[in-house]
C-alpha cells in the first residue's frame, strides 16, 4: 500500500485531475493550478487564471483546461499554449 507523501505549504486544493500527459493537477483557491510529482511531493505552478475562485477542473483529450466557478455561469477554458477565454453558459 502507498503512503501519501505530505507537501509543505500547500494552500487548500478546491478540486484535482490528472492532465492527458499523466500529471497530477490541484486546483488550489487563489486560481493556480499546481502540477504536482506524486514521488516527490513537488509542486509546480502549471497556470495562474484570473477571476478566481474556481470550484472545479477538468481536461480534455487535447489538452485543454476548463475550470468552473460557483460565483456565475460560466466556465473557464484554458488551451495547452495559455490563451484563455470565458465561455458563458
Amino acid at each position: 500500500m502507498r503512503k501519501g507523501i505530505p507537501i509543505p505549504d500547500l494552500p487548500a486544493i478546491y478540486a484535482s485531475d490528472i492532465a492527458p500527459d499523466g500529471t497530477y493537477v490541484v486546483l488550489t483557491g487563489p486560481g493556480e493550478v499546481l502540477n504536482v510529482d506524486l514521488e516527490t511531493g513537488a509542486t509546480e505552478v502549471r497556470v495562474t487564471v484570473p477571476d478566481a475562485p474556481f470550484d472545479n477542473l477538468a481536461f480534455a483529450e487535447d489538452g485543454t483546461l476548463y475550470l468552473s466557478s460557483f460565483l456565475g455561469p460560466s466556465i473557464t477554458a484554458v488551451a495547452t499554449v495559455g490563451t484563455i477565454r470565458v465561455i458563458n453558459v
